[in-house]
């Protein structure tokens, strides 16, 4: 069995099980993982590099020193070097494609003349520090280090620092050669939770971050949770989500295939096809069951699709929007006729591809636009990591003594409203000394 197939006629009456597929579950994290977090940000805020390398010699059974726990350059260019020719190519024109897209993103501030020679001014600044934690093991991807780098530089953030457990750079040419072409050299050996509370608080090493960005386990997540507002992080991602808008000219074998592509990521994945065609919905059914046969990480995506997967049928188009809608899809894929009465506008995802020829996948590996992107609908209310995750914006008031004398009573009479005498007075003074 691959992802059961529902009938949905009414959208207030959905069959029984797949709500629970459509609708992002509860984030409750085992008492056990907080508790622990809790204690290895504590520890790190009062241990500094101290706690860094005995967290490190528990968790990574590596003996680091506060000298140490910077990665040398030479370090990264070593392990850069081991990196596939053609691959350092490919990721090379990648970061040119994600940096052009992501170029028209900066912004800059504007100024308002207002009477008497006062000023409204807003500043779009980069913040001073970012701090990119990338994961050990097979979850090591280069086009992460890409995406979150570069919208970082753009900004004009000063300093870009990576976190990354001991080890880690050497098993990952790729990733390595991603912070080569970047320029990245300020590489600290230090992972899991630890390296979000020394990001966060900072030690004598490592330097404290203003913006936290990058994936990791349920350790990492919960630390970033835990300290946001003392930093400002990129989102706290769930499991990988797409889904797929389909009618009778959508190819089965493609539909299959990118429905597997993000079932791979992870067995809690939740990858839907929302369809106008029986015929579709059964042939991509049997597709599945095909190609998973002899996918790579069968296990991880059968899984996925099972438990968490669905064959969605609707009647008509209206429905498939509302159904999309509801899910408010990380990935919407769209393949109907060109002539359908669709267009972009009228969906709720964090990131769409349009047409058959434009798989999630592109999106991952080459397009241009951030793969960064919020879980569990929360594309209703945000979107994808940007140059903006790096930047703060200032506004500046100046009012020469002319304008104020002139608008101070009454700016005083809305504080009197507010019985907010204080703010009343100080503003009368302006119009009365």
């Amino acid at each position: 069995m691959t992802a059961p197939l529902f009938q949905v006629s009414d959208p207030d009456a959905l069959p029984a099980g797949l709500a629970e597929r459509l609708d992002p579950a509860p984030e409750m994290a085992p008492d056990a993982i907080l508790t622990t977090v809790r204690d290895i940000l504590r520890r790190v805020r009062e241990g500094g590099d101290e706690a860094l390398i005995a967290y490190t010699r528990e968790f990574d059974g590596v003996e680091l020193t506060p000298e140490t726990l910077r990665a040398p350059a030479s370090q990264i260019r070593e392990s850069a070097a081991r990196c596939p020719a053609e691959l350092r190519q490919n990721l090379s024109a990648m970061i040119a494609n994600v940096r052009r897209f992501h170029e028209p993103q900066r912004r800059d501030g504007y100024q308002l003349e207002g009477p008497a020679g006062s000023t409204l001014r807003t500043m779009i600044r980069p913040v001073r520090c970012a701090a990119l934690y990338v994961p050990g093991g097979t979850a090591a991807y280069p086009t992460t280090v890409v995406m979150n780098t570069v919208p970082a530089q753009i900004a004009g953030v000063e300093r870009i620092v990576v976190l990354t457990p001991p080890g880690a750079l050497q098993s990952n040419p790729a990733v390595a050669a991603a912070l080569d072409l970047l320029g990245l050299d300020e590489v600290y050996q230090v992972g899991g939770a630890q390296a979000i509370a020394a990001a966060a608080y900072g030690t004598a090493t490592v330097p404290k971050a203003d913006v936290i960005v990058g994936p990791g386990n349920a350790w990492v997540a919960m630390a970033k949770r835990e300290v946001f507002g003392l930093v400002g992080i990129d989102s706290v991602a769930g499991p990988s989500e797409v889904a797929i808008l389909a009618d009778d000219t959508a190819p089965p074998r493609w539909v299959a295939a990118d429905l597997i592509a993000q079932a791979e990521h992870d067995p809690l994945a939740r990858c839907l096809l929302i369809t106008t065609s029986q015929p579709l919905a059964e042939a991509v059914r049997d597709e599945l069951a095909s190609q998973l046969q002899t996918a790579p990480r069968r296990a991880i995506a059968d899984e996925a699709l099972r438990e968490h997967g669905a064959l969605i049928v609707v009647p008509d188009l209206p429905l498939m929007i509302a159904v999309a809608n509801r899910f408010a899809a990380e990935h919407l894929q769209v393949m109907v006729a060109e002539s359908a009465p669709l267009k972009p506008e009228a969906l709720i995802a964090s990131a769409i591809f349009w047409g058959p020829s434009s798989p999630t996948a592109f999106g991952d590996y080459w397009a241009g636009p951030n793969h960064v992107l919020p879980t569990g609908s929360a594309s209703r209310y945000s979107g994808p990591l940007s140059v903006s995750t790096f930047t703060k914006s200032t506004s500046v008031l100046h009012y020469t003594p002319e304008a104020a004398a002139a608008v101070a009573e009454r700016a005083a009479r809305i504080a009197d409203a507010e019985a907010l005498h204080a703010h009343a007075a100080a503003l009368r003074l302006r119009s009365t000394d």
